[in-house]
């Protein structure tokens, strides 16, 4: 019977950490009569009733008591059958997803007002949280791997040439880092006035006339991992990542872009 109700429960709760324990007449202990398959060897067979204290109190009141505090050795959670005023059986979920313990309370008041989603749209983000971890943790470690990011300083102008300028980039294995630099009037980078490689970080280019320019540089390193600054223009479309948009003014000086958010 207790093998049956176990099963039952682990299909009904879609949960393989079900467990079903007794209590004897000695009510300080209770005695394992059922778990499912994938916890049966690690479900304890005995139980102190003292090591379920904190579930106790809710017990007596005949609720389900809820881990919510992930106190180590509490099952998920914890309910109890009871007869004639006495408890006879525990009932376990020694194991739950994250989302078995968070959902109820996040469908319900006050936090079903801010959560913003539908049950279902809930569940497939829940699904992909796992892979995403995982995407972002392969991310990271690709990401030091590359150069890292830099900030393209103001031109420097004088005596018609101008100096391009950016800090250095760093990388982690100590590799040499060549730039790729490229000057263009527009943000798409079609109409190129200025491209050269270098391992330093500056270039000099020919002053251009009065008008608005757009500088990028990627830093790639021995390895053929690149990076782009941490620059960016704003258009109506968007950001543009990895650019720099600068002036020319009409007494010769840059200045640089500014945008407020």
């Amino acid at each position: 019977m207790f093998f049956k109700a176990v099963k039952v429960l682990g299909e009904l709760l879609e949960n393989e950490s079900i467990a079903i324990y007794s209590v004897g007449k000695n009510k300080g202990f209770v005695r394992l009569e059922a778990s499912s398959r994938a916890i049966m060897r690690s479900v304890p067979q005995a139980l102190r009733m003292q090591s379920l204290e904190s579930a106790l109190a809710a017990l007596e009141k005949g609720d389900v008591w809820v881990n919510t505090q992930f106190l180590p050795d509490m099952p998920a959670y914890l309910a109890c059958a009871r007869e004639n005023g006495e408890t006879v059986l525990l009932i376990e979920i020694v194991q739950a997803k994250y989302t078995q313990v968070i959902k109820p309370y996040a469908f319900s008041k006050p936090d079903i007002q801010y959560i913003g989603v539908t049950e279902e749209t809930y569940d497939a983000l829940a699904q992909a949280v796992p892979g995403l971890i995982k995407q972002y943790h392969q991310d990271y470690r690709e990401s030091l791997e590359k150069p890292m990011p830099f900030y393209i300083g103001v031109p420097q102008t004088d005596g018609g040439r101008m100096n391009l300028i950016w800090d250095a980039a760093y990388d982690f294995d100590a590799e040499d880092i060549t730039y790729h630099v490229t000057l263009a009037r527009d943000y798409l980078y079609q109409d190129v006035l200025f491209e050269t490689e270098t391992r330093l970080p500056s270039a000099q280019c020919d002053m251009p006339e009065p008008g608005q320019y757009f500088l990028k540089v990627m830093a790639a390193n021995d390895s053929g991992y690149t990076q782009d600054c941490f620059d960016y223009y704003v258009t109506d479309g968007g950001k543009v990542y990895g650019t720099f948009c600068f002036y020319i003014l009409e007494d010769g000086r840059a200045e640089a872009y500014t945008y407020e958010e």
